[in-house]
């Protein structure tokens, strides 16, 4: 059986619609995390700069005002159930949308808003790996560990995803990877971690640490 799929059939979806809790703890200001600013631009900026030229089309999952996304030219979906309820709430809206408005991609590339140093061939490494296998999800492991919102799905998976979600009314994805056909693709460690995720203050100031550095250029930690 050909498991490949047409080059132009990939939709990157950028997760964006969580509380944002941890990172304005103590903040008298709250601000989305896709909102602050990391070397002068929003954060969500530097994701959709890595992320876009590695997919043939690209929707955010947000529940902020989708007026401030305006400037990326993208569209904004927001969650299909009330009350934040999870991460995968995010996948199974973006796969709704696409399935009404995209129906030509058949995978979707999943990356969070808080991951801005993803590598630039993040794509093409999960996709060869998925299609090689004929796969349902392919998704990083990084240092011995699985990174669920770093991952490739079919949208033929979508149909277990909502099962999933309607059940348990919430969810992450590393559950539901159990239950699927799932590759996971070994990353390279080059020092710096490529998946690192801006969840605090201090992890922030980490990000900007590494940029003003130069640790973390296009290219250097795929």
């Amino acid at each position: 059986m050909n498991s490949r799929t047409n080059p132009d059939a990939v939709a990157g979806l950028i997760l964006a619609g969580g509380r944002s809790s941890r990172i304005n703890a103590g903040r008298k200001d709250y601000v989305s995390k896709a909102r602050l600013e990391l070397a002068g631009e929003p954060l969500l900026a530097h994701v959709v700069r890595r992320l876009k030229p590695q997919v043939s089309s690209l929707i955010i999952n947000s529940n902020d005002n989708p007026d401030w996304y305006q400037q990326f030219d993208v569209p904004v979906v927001a969650d299909c159930l009330p009350d934040y309820p999870g991460p995968l709430t995010g996948l199974v809206s973006g796969m709704l949308w696409l399935a009404a408005n995209k129906p030509q991609c058949e995978l979707v590339a999943l990356v969070p808003c808080d991951g801005p140093f993803l590598p630039d061939d993040l794509v093409a490494r999960l996709r060869a790996a998925l299609e090689e296998r004929n796969a349902d999800v392919a998704c990083v492991r990084f240092r011995g560990h699985l990174q669920p919102t770093f991952s490739l799905w079919r949208r033929r998976v979508f149909d277990a995803m909502q099962d999933e979600l309607m059940t348990l009314g919430f969810g992450g994805f590393k559950e539901l990877m159990t239950r699927l056909d799932t590759v996971a693709v070994e990353w390279p460690d080059k020092g710096e971690d490529p998946f690192f995720n801006i969840n605090t203050p201090v992890d922030l100031d980490r990000a900007s640490e590494l940029l003003s550095l130069g640790s973390v250029v296009s290219g250097d930690l795929g």
